[in-house]
Order: structure tokens, then C-alpha cells, then sequence
């Protein structure tokens, strides 16, 4: 027995030889395996491939994370469509904090990023936008 999200889609993937292979829950666009790796492995090449990672933008400032707040809640505003994320320092001696723009649209995001380092600049915080691999364009 598994409790899983409404909406969510059971698969068989059929296996080389015909057969239905093991259960895959499918939530959105996420895909759970069973937790065995000989599994995993076999059911991987079976899924279907993906659109690739969505079109991302990433910004970085020095400071605490709640200084970057009120910025990126403005620009969220505007934006709702996108998906804000806002991450403090992962080293102890660092004090750069990691904000993140994903979405569908290139464009969108680039026109967010641009609104978002102006909010920064606003708040006097010296902020940078971090170059990415180069994700889908739309």
C-alpha cells in the first residue's frame, strides 16, 4: 500500500522482453522508482525523456539572507508565473547568499533578474548575477 498525492499517475514501463516492469508514480512532471538501484537501473532507460531543466537565473549578494527579502518579494509580486528561491551561506565563512529565478520563459526571467538586481541596488546590497549552464530557451 503507498499514499500518494491526488493526480498521481501509476506506470508499468514495459522491459525489453514485453513485460511490465515495476510501478512508477508519476507526480507533475517527477517520477518516483522503487528504492532499489538494480531497479532504478533498469527502469531509467525505459522512462521517457524529458523537456531538460527549465530556463534558471541565479543572483548572489554578501549579507544575511533576510536583507534580500523585501527585493525578491517585490519582484515576486510582479512576476507570478515564476518561482523565487532565496539560500543562505552553505560555508560558515561565507556570506554570499544564493537567490535563484526559474520558470518557463527565458525572456520572463531575464526581465526578473534585471528587476531583481535593481531591488537589490535599491536595498545597498552589492549584488551580482552568477553565470549558469545554459538551460532550454523559450
Amino acid at each position: 500500500t503507498a499514499t500518494v498525492p491526488v493526480g498521481t499517475k501509476v506506470e508499468f514501463p514495459l522491459r525489453s522482453e514485453g513485460r511490465k516492469g515495476w510501478p512508477v508514480f508519476i507526480v507533475g512532471d517527477t517520477y518516483c522508482l522503487p528504492g532499489i538501484p538494480r531497479l532504478v537501473d533498469i527502469l531509467l532507460p525505459l522512462l521517457p525523456k524529458g523537456p531538460g531543466p527549465r530556463p534558471s537565473a541565479k543572483i548572489r549578494f554578501e549579507g544575511y539572507e533576510t536583507q534580500g527579502a523585501r527585493a525578491m518579494e517585490a519582484v515576486a509580486v510582479q512576476f507570478p508565473k515564476l518561482a523565487f528561491g532565496s539560500y543562505p551561506p552553505t560555508q560558515m565563512e561565507s556570506r554570499w547568499v544564493s537567490m535563484t529565478i526559474r520558470g518557463e520563459s527565458r525572456q520572463m526571467i531575464e526581465e526578473a533578474t534585471q528587476s531583481l538586481l535593481h531591488e537589490l541596488s535599491v536595498d545597498q546590497l552589492n549584488a551580482e548575477r552568477v553565470l549558469t549552464e545554459k538551460a532550454n530557451d523559450s
